[in-house]
């Protein structure tokens, strides 16, 4: 096992007894971390160890409350984010950081774009951000209206304006948590090219492999603190997570007996009425879908991006405008809006928790409960006992991990927000619960609790769609899987009979479409 030693002029970065509190939580406690010229160090831990606290730190975001900073050997002390790009230190952030309401070419150009006599050169613009997305492998319309784009470009265009500014140390905080498999690997072409050229970078990822394909080192945090520090070639997959959470962890993707033995899943006539059934269901982005699902049953939507799984979920939620038919119990409904679905009785964990399933401002009580106000308020006046016990009853369901019901959600780790997510809708007790990438961007140990969680709304009997881009969550826990391409169902297996292989070939069998979502 290496250790992080003192500071030598050789290396590019060294921090020395970092430490960060925040209201009733030790977020850091004398961290070490050595970062050397062009390597890539990947830093690893459970949501809630420390990490983006960390690089928020490098970035100039925070100021810790003790500890030093040192960059070629000289200490320094990062004032705000201005301040460490000029000592050479960009962060690609959790959050998306661009301007929606700009073009692709002003945002990578970062509002550097030619001009004359004070106008710009919008030919020469264009070209010079077509330049750049070619040869960083994005094929997006430089002319384009950023916030237009779908989730997955935006963050790629993230990404491409920190690299495009070639810094000495690049700091990547969950850079793929939204970007397929494909656009996961542009990202990793990027990051080598980087450090082809010199340029250090720290990585953060919940997808364990990308570790071993894109990192020289990797560094562990537990709960704050140093743990260790390896070579990426010494060590493997499993022993990785033991050091993340200091415990065994085994058959995460694992499909559990129980959900191979459940007689209402069986097509039978004695299966029981569907929960949700819809017919010829036709909007921009989707043709003619139909899909069913019954009580207790976890019904699987793959395929790949563009396919129309997260227009599938937002249309049932009443984003979109559709024809076709949907009935909830045998009962047609009207999904005009999301307030019609909610009232009859659908709800959706979206893609996005930050932008559209949290209000990041607000306290663990407060979006725990929002969704119930009306169902707990008397006379139209609301009850904060009432919500404070009913928050407490779903927080203990969940196993939250936080200082308290007062604590601001955005100061909670990703894995905490998103048990909030979707815990916001226990209280509820909706008849359809859809879950649009339900562990984006959480850890393995999260992971296996928002599974379990999953299955206990099922085996409780509530009818519950996974929308995933990772294969290996929808065979963990689907009973059927439906496979989606251009906007259609394109195929149905179930899920003890589903592999990768079987998914992956109905997903390419069908032509493509133009279906942006």
């Amino acid at each position: 096992m290496e250790m992080d030693t003192a500071s030598t002029s050789n290396d590019l970065l060294h921090v020395e007894g970092i430490c960060m509190r925040f209201p009733g939580v030790q977020a850091l406690e004398n961290v070490r971390l050595t970062v050397r010229p062009g390597e890539v160090l990947g830093l690893v831990g459970e949501n809630g160890s420390g990490k983006s606290t960390l690089l928020k730190i490098l970035a100039g975001r925070y100021s810790p409350d003790s500890g030093e900073v040192y960059v070629d050997g000289q200490r320094v002390s990062i004032a705000n984010p201005a301040h460490a790009l000029r000592l050479g230190i960009a962060l690609v952030a959790q959050e998306v950081l661009i301007q929606p309401e700009l073009t692709v070419a002003e945002n990578l150009l970062d509002g550097r774009m030619p001009r004359r006599a004070g106008l710009v050169r919008w030919r020469e613009t264009y070209r010079l951000a077509r330049e750049e997305l070619e040869s960083l492998g994005l094929a997006l319309d430089p002319a384009g209206v950023t916030g237009r784009l779908p989730l997955h470009q935006q963050q790629m265009l993230a990404i491409a304006r920190v690299v495009r500014r070639r810094p000495r140390l690049a700091l990547f905080d969950e850079p793929t948590s939204s970007l397929t498999a494909q656009e996961a690997s542009t990202v990793h072409a990027m990051i080598r090219q980087l450090r082809a050229s010199g340029t250090a970078a720290v990585y953060i990822t919940h997808r364990l492999q990308d570790y071993f394909e894109i990192t020289d080192r990797v560094a562990v945090l537990r709960d704050g603190r140093n743990v260790a520090t390896e070579q990426t070639r010494d060590i493997d997959e499993h022993g990785l997570v033991q050091l993340m959470v200091g415990r065994q962890q085994t058959g995460l993707f694992q499909r559990p007996a129980t959900r191979n033995h459940r007689p209402e899943h069986r097509h039978t006539n004695a299966a029981p009425p569907a929960a949700l059934q819809v017919t010829a269901l036709h909007t921009q982005n989707l043709q003619n879908v139909d899909l069913t699902v019954r009580p207790g049953e976890i019904l699987g939507i793959a395929g790949q991006a563009g396919s129309g799984r997260t227009s599938l979920a937002e249309t049932l939620f009443g984003r979109w405008p559709y024809r076709g038919q949907v009935l909830v119990h045998g009962r047609q409904v009207k999904l005009r809006s999301p307030r019609a679905a909610v009232a009859a009785g659908v709800a959706l964990v979206p893609e996005d928790r930050k932008r559209s399933g949290l209000v990041l401002s607000m306290t663990v009580q407060e979006n725990l409960t929002m969704a119930t106000w009306s169902r707990m308020a008397v006379g139209g006046i609301r009850r904060p006992g009432r919500e404070r016990r009913a928050a407490k009853h779903i927080a203990g369901r969940l196993a939250l991990r936080a200082a308290g019901l007062d604590v601001e959600v955005g100061t909670l780790s990703g894995g905490n927000q998103q048990k909030i997510a979707i815990g916001k809708w226990l209280a509820r007790r909706p008849a359809i619960l859809i879950l649009d990438e339900p562990t984006r961007g959480v850890d393995v140990g999260a992971k296996a609790e928002i599974y379990a969680l999953i299955e206990a709304l099922a085996d409780d009997g509530g009818a519950v769609i996974v929308v995933s881009s990772e294969l290996l969550e929808v065979l963990r826990l689907a009973d059927r899987i439906l496979v989606m391409a251009g906007g259609r169902i394109v195929g149905e297996q179930r899920g003890t009979e589903a592999s990768e292989e079987s998914i992956t070939a109905m997903a390419f069998a069908a032509p493509a479409s133009e279906v942006a979502r």
